[in-house]
């Protein structure tokens, strides 16, 4: 597909070869195209503040020499600046770097890089090959100490999951199909090497697959499990759950099924302990602790629940109580009691009542729930001793006393807990189980294929 408006390609460049709120907004959001699924990506970079605008781009060339900057006279009317690798400024680069406004360096861009003139500021979007956008993923998403296979699996989901966006524009007005944070996948935040570049290259082409149609799956991953990965209708109920089950991350005795494990747990007691069987149990974020104060944090979780109900499939409540709660919120009185009304079948919170003098709010969504709690919570504690301050609850997976003015949050993994676990992938790998092992480990009703 052409570009919709004027391309200029400034030949500075000669010769040479080509160089869980936001997140699920965009994805709902998302515009699909006429276009079948193609292995040409195009990636929204993000600035510095983690806002797509900007005022003004510096250009570098792979060694790091200054270019140009281009800011809002650069450009005619609605113009896109095209710029292509090979030679910049004199100098051969395979890549361009990019300078943000806090005169921080990018790492190499590789291709071509557009810069669109947009009402609300400059946007930066790299458009390159699957197979080159996966040698600046896997790095930025999975050590490379946690072994080939592991590595390989890593490589397999992020082709599945890019090329499963690739008939889809998230940011339709710059023809982006994903940015490179979390919100995706994260993208050249590290350099590759020659173990991670391995792991691309002998997967090329793979992805995997529903064997009911052959279609891509939503190859969905995350950090660490609790003991057991999450049914993927949490993350929206177009997801399949027959692909996105339910697993026990650990050793299962024979004959047992994963949904036997699930269903036979009760999770406030097993969040609080520790499974002997999980393989996980090492990693930091298999188990966490925290607190809230309930009076001192009452007025940070208001905040949060006036924003979250701007969009209305984020809260349910009384229409009186909404009202109040924007208006004047002083007269919803103090909390009393936060709740967890709903858990997904393997867990999760999905659904969290705050309860005020006044009435109640339920918030809806594990990322929902998690970003309130987050914003409120005091320092988590973590599986090794150590202590970080979040402004996200690492995952769902929750447990909590509501102790007079103190509320306890104990809590397992880190992520949404849907499709793979990277630190699970990670012990699959050590006990020897090749990546396609790995990967229908986790993803039920599914096979590898080349795309």
């Amino acid at each position: 597909m052409g570009l919709a408006i004027l391309t200029i390609i400034f030949f500075i460049i000669i010769g040479g070869s080509r160089l869980e709120t936001q997140t699920q907004e965009k994805k709902a959001k998302a515009v699909e195209t006429e276009e079948q699924y193609t292995t040409t990506m195009r990636i929204v970079i993000m600035d510095y503040d983690g806002d797509i605008y900007r005022n003004e781009v510096d250009i570098y060339n792979q060694a790091g020499d200054y270019y140009y900057t281009y800011d809002r006279e650069s450009f005619t009317d609605n113009q896109v600046i095209t710029l292509e690798s090979g030679e910049v400024n004199g100098i051969a680069s395979a890549g361009i770097i990019l300078g943000d406004e806090a005169g921080q360096q990018s790492n190499p861009y590789p291709n071509k890089i557009e810069l669109w003139n947009t009402a609300e500021g400059i946007v930066v979007v790299n458009e390159l090959d699957i197979e080159d956008y996966l040698k600046r993923v896997v790095p930025s998403e999975m050590p490379q100490e946690y072994g080939d296979e592991a590595l390989k699996a890593q490589a397999v989901c992020a082709r599945t999951y890019a090329y499963k966006h690739s008939n889809k524009f998230a940011y339709p007005e710059v023809q982006g199909q994903m940015d490179d944070t979390v919100s995706f996948q994260v993208y050249n935040q590290s350099n590759g090497t020659s173990v991670t570049n391995s792991a691309v290259e002998a997967t090329s082409g793979k992805i995997i697959v529903n064997k009911s149609d052959d279609r891509p799956i939503d190859a969905l991953y995350f950090s660490t499990s609790c003991g057991i990965t999450q049914d993927g209708k949490i993350m929206g109920d177009d997801m399949d759950n027959q692909v996105l089950s339910g697993v026990f991350v650990g050793l299962k005795d024979e004959g047992v099924n994963d949904s036997d494990i699930y269903s036979g747990i009760d999770i406030n007691e097993y969040i609080r302990g520790r499974d002997s069987k999980a393989y996980e149990t090492d990693a930091k974020y298999y188990r966490w602790n925290t607190s809230i104060d309930k009076s001192g944090a009452r007025n940070v979780i208001v905040s949060q629940l006036i924003e979250l109900s701007e969009e209305p499939d984020n809260v349910a409540c009384t229409p009186d109580f909404l009202d109040t709660l924007v208006s004047n919120n002083k007269s919803v009185g103090a909390l009393q009691k936060i709740s967890i009304s709903e858990r997904a079948v393997t867990g999760a919170a999905t659904k969290m009542t705050f309860t005020f003098d006044a009435g109640e709010i339920v918030v809806l969504g594990q990322l929902n729930i998690r970003t309130v709690l987050g914003a409120a919570s005091r320092n988590i504690n973590l599986n090794d001793g150590s202590e970080i301050s979040a402004s996200i609850l690492p995952s769902a997976i929750i447990s909590m006393d509501d102790a007079g003015g103190n509320i306890m949050i104990y809590g397992g993994g880190y992520g949404h807990g849907c499709g793979m676990s990277q630190n699970g992938a990670k012990v699959l790998a050590t006990q020897g189980m090749d990546y396609e092992s790995i990967l229908m480990y986790f993803y039920s009703n599914s096979k590898v294929w080349n795309y």
